[in-house]
């Protein structure tokens, strides 16, 4: 089975096709501040440079080896950002920042069947030849990667690297069920050496790789969007209901993007989570009105549903300006009984563009939420909300 398995993991990579310039851009992991390079590879965004955050431990064994400081490089501190750490499988499977996961071996053979042949994945230097050839690749898409081989900790605790210069081996989350092993991709030197291995479980927690980080999917469960924000709190929802309900919905995301594509599984998922992230922004909406005679979050919500495509366009203007910006901006504003918008402001933002920011105000400005009256006829009071509004590509 475990050849079987082999087999499916290295089909051919052998798929062409006319491929866009890929998108560059970089993130900062907030838990040590480095930034990385990013590119956009077909539809996933990857790092551009591998992992360098350094787990001492993780429950109680190595996490990551530290050595990326010396490995090739006679002490210069470059490797590490050459390089990056390398860690043992089970430290690799919790070191991605949040908003990115390490990939599992689909991921990467996706990725890989993009690109159809591993010498545009390689780095422009540092290969080694092979058969007379040289081993550099072209580096066509920004993967960058690096010829960094692994390490085997023997008992000593030292690291005994191999296959520098020869291989660039990367963690996958992929352990199959009929195995005790942990997939890992990797690269050679000649341009047809490439694909997936096993790394027995047994020993798997003494060898050392790196890690290459993908971005989340944004809109991979039924056709719902997993970006929501919590708001603030008021008297009509408090802030506490509103974090509970976000971090339900959040989990059932999570769960949901592990389910197998097009299962049923994955579908009764989707419909649980669409019901809990509605829920979630009826909790979030900030709501202050002077009596109980107002709009409803329902209401609101359902008319900022069916508008929001229209901003689509205007993110689109300015991702031509600024690529992969992103962010969420919080916008408060005062719906008067007619349905129009007499008062709007910024509550908060998080796209550090301002322009950009202004002219989604000035757009939402314009909408009009219809009449409404109480029940009992009387007009009802102006209703104050504040809104958060995600994009993302």
């Amino acid at each position: 089975m475990k050849n079987l398995l082999k087999i499916m993991l290295t089909a051919s990579l052998c798929v062409s096709a006319s491929i866009a310039a890929p998108q560059k851009g970089s993130m900062t992991d907030p838990r040590d501040e480095k930034t990385y390079k990013t590119v956009k590879i077909g539809d996933q965004v990857w790092m551009a440079e591998n992992l360098a955050l350094e787990i001492t431990e993780i429950n109680g064994n190595p996490g990551s080896t530290n050595e990326c400081w010396i490995l090739g490089g006679n002490g210069k501190k470059a490797n590490c950002k050459k390089y990056g750490q390398y860690y043992s499988a089970l430290a690799a499977s919790v070191a991605c920042p949040d908003g990115w996961h390490l990939p599992s071996a689909p991921e990467f053979k996706k990725m890989l069947d993009y690109a159809g042949n591993s010498i545009d994945l390689k780095s422009k230097e540092g290969w080694n030849t092979y058969q007379q050839s040289s081993g550099n690749g072209i580096d066509k898409y920004g993967f960058n990667a690096q010829p960094s081989g692994g390490c085997i900790v023997a008992k000593d605790g030292e690291c005994s690297y191999l296959e520098e210069g020869k291989r660039a081996y990367f963690w996958t989350s992929t352990v199959p069920s009929d195995t005790e092993g942990v997939a890992y991709a990797f690269l050679g030197a000649s341009h047809t050496d490439y694909g997936f291995d096993l790394a027995p479980q047994s020993k798997g927690l003494w060898m050392f790789f790196p890690v290459r980080c993908i971005q989340n999917e944004k809109k991979n469960v039924g056709d719902v969007s997993a970006d929501f924000n919590e708001g603030e709190a008021t008297e009509s929802s408090s802030h506490d209901a509103c974090k509970a309900a976000v971090a339900k919905a959040k989990n059932t995301y999570n769960r949901c993007i592990t389910l197998p594509k097009g299962s049923s599984e994955r579908s009764l998922c989707a419909k649980k989570y669409k019901e809990e992230k509605e829920n979630a922004e009826k909790a979030c909406i900030i709501k202050n009105a002077k009596n109980s005679c107002s709009r409803s979050a329902s209401d609101i919500m359902e008319v900022v549903r069916q508008r929001m495509p229209g901003l689509r366009h205007i993110y689109n203007k300015f991702l031509k300006q600024q690529p992969h910006f992103q962010g969420v901006i919080s916008l408060r504003f005062t719906i008067a009984p007619g349905g129009e918008i007499i008062s709007i402001s910024i509550a908060s933002s998080t796209t550090g563009y301002g322009e950009f920011d202004n002219e989604i105000k000035t757009a939402v400005s314009r909408w009009n939420f219809g009449k409404f009256k109480c029940d009992d006829g009387n007009v009802a009071n102006e209703t104050t909300v504040t809104v958060p509004f995600t994009f993302y590509e």
